[in-house]
């Protein structure tokens, strides 16, 4: 009977931890606050100027991980996470390349 009651508790803690990770992945490809939206894009999409931002000098050696395109009522820019090694960093920049 133990071993009966075991599986079945091991089975509602194996469910419930596929369901929120399947939740956590459905928010971080679109999150919305209030008036701001949040949605994860391919780095292809991203407009030239800011393709070729990230390919300056300035951004030599850095890998871009994920990208998101932010609209909010007063600006609309590009959130863009990068690696080089063991560091990493979160770039904003509007659609012309500069910062955000």
């Amino acid at each position: 009977m133990k071993k009966i009651l075991l599986a079945g508790f091991a089975l509602i803690i194996c469910s419930a931890a596929v369901n929120a990770a399947e939740h956590i992945r459905t928010e971080t490809a679109f999150v919305q606050n209030g008036q701001d939206t949040k949605t994860q894009i391919e780095v292809t999409a991203l407009p030239e100027a800011v393709r070729q931002t990230l390919a300056s000098e300035d951004y030599a050696g850095w890998e871009v991980t994920a990208a998101w395109q932010v609209k909010s009522a007063a600006a609309e820019y590009y959130e863009i996470q990068m690696r080089r090694g063991e560091e990493t960093a979160t770039l904003k920049l509007d659609k012309d390349g500069k910062p955000a």
